[in-house]
């Protein structure tokens, strides 16, 4: 586990923990658990867009 801080621009931010909040109903001890699952999704989505990308760019 690592402790990351980052600029985030301020209005994704709070959609994001408000986010978090109506899932939750909480903040504490569940923001970082969301984050890194945005992350690990976003990672996971950006690679399936990259490798579809790269196969139809080599498949023509």
């Amino acid at each position: 586990m690592v402790n990351i801080h980052v600029e985030v621009k301020d209005d994704i931010w709070i959609a994001f923990k408000n986010y978090v909040l109506a899932k939750y109903g909480k903040l504490h001890g569940v923001l970082g658990r969301e984050v890194s699952k945005a992350l690990e999704e976003y990672l996971t989505h950006s690679h399936e867009e990259t490798h579809t990308s790269l196969s139809n760019k080599f498949s023509s």
